[in-house]
């Protein structure tokens, strides 16, 4: 993207709102319906790596993405590759990222927990469901949508469809912090990867750290492939830290099966509460 330029394709930019590892994010008016858009840019930078053809699978990924039509999953509306680069247009989300609420200190109630979690697990599983793996969920990838009063999940620049292989075997797309084990060692991915993703982000939200770090990135890697994390001192429902447990298991065969069945013990657990409550009255 050449400096000073104030639009691209169909798009007026009207400010930058987000600044990635391989990506600009503005604020934009679609000139042809005046809708505001969020318009994610990526440029081919050869000297970092960024080469052309990661460009095409990042807009093909964006294509199939666009297929998945769910309340809690960003909406592209189009996508298209540039001379130097790309570009995907989206929903403009007026509201926050959850790792704000990080930033302020700010950690999740138990019911804001489920809320989240049930949220995130069913657009997954319209997600997995068409074949898609997420494979970056995270804090910053969970935006709360203040209009709607819903939770979203964004950025799928790490997705990509299990009906197209990743181009190069044993690499490595997502943050490392919150990537499952498999991931981590740049395996074949499932659902299940982002199943212990997501928990590694609920136990972010809910504690104010993560589950697994390290001084270095070899060693996060060490204990994200090795430790057990410590859930026995957290303060919460027994219900949900069966949860955790369960989706953060090093073998996916030990996880969840899918996204479905982690929301059916979600959504129990919620109702377990609910009737400790009423009790209590």
């Amino acid at each position: 993207m050449k400096p000073g330029l104030r639009s691209i394709g169909n798009y007026q930019l009207l400010k930058r709102i987000a600044t990635g590892a391989t990506a600009l994010i503005y604020e934009a008016t679609d000139m042809r319906s005046q809708n505001r858009v969020a318009l994610k840019v990526m440029r081919i930078r050869k000297e970092e790596g960024i080469e052309r053809d990661r460009v095409e699978h990042w807009l093909h990924e964006a294509v199939i993405v666009s297929q998945l039509d769910h309340e809690n999953i960003v909406k592209i509306h189009d996508a298209e590759m540039l001379d130097d680069g790309a570009y995907i247009a989206m929903d403009y989300i007026s509201g926050y990222s959850m790792s704000l609420r990080l930033r302020k200190q700010e950690y999740l109630t138990v019911g804001e927990c489920i809320r989240i979690s049930k949220a995130m697990l069913r657009a997954l599983s319209v997600a997995h469901g068409h074949g898609v793996i997420h494979g970056d969920i995270k804090p910053a990838n969970i935006m709360y949508d203040v209009d709607n009063e819903s939770y979203i999940l964004t950025d799928f620049g790490a997705a990509y469809s299990k009906r197209r292989e990743r181009q190069t075997e044993n690499t490595i797309v997502g943050t490392p912090a919150y990537m499952s084990p498999e991931q981590l060692a740049g395996k074949k991915l499932d659902g299940r990867s982002d199943l212990f993703s997501l928990a590694v982000t609920l136990y972010h939200l809910l504690t104010g750290y993560q589950p697994f770090s390290g001084s270095s990135l070899p060693e996060l890697k060490r204990n994200i492939l090795s430790d057990e994390p410590d859930l026995n001192h957290l303060t919460l429902p027994v219900g949900i830290v069966e949860v955790l447990v369960k989706a953060l298991q090093k073998k996916p065969y030990m996880r969840f099966a899918d996204a479905q069945q982690m929301l059916i013990s979600v959504e129990y657990c919620e109702s377990q509460l609910r009737e400790r409550m009423q009790k209590q009255v």
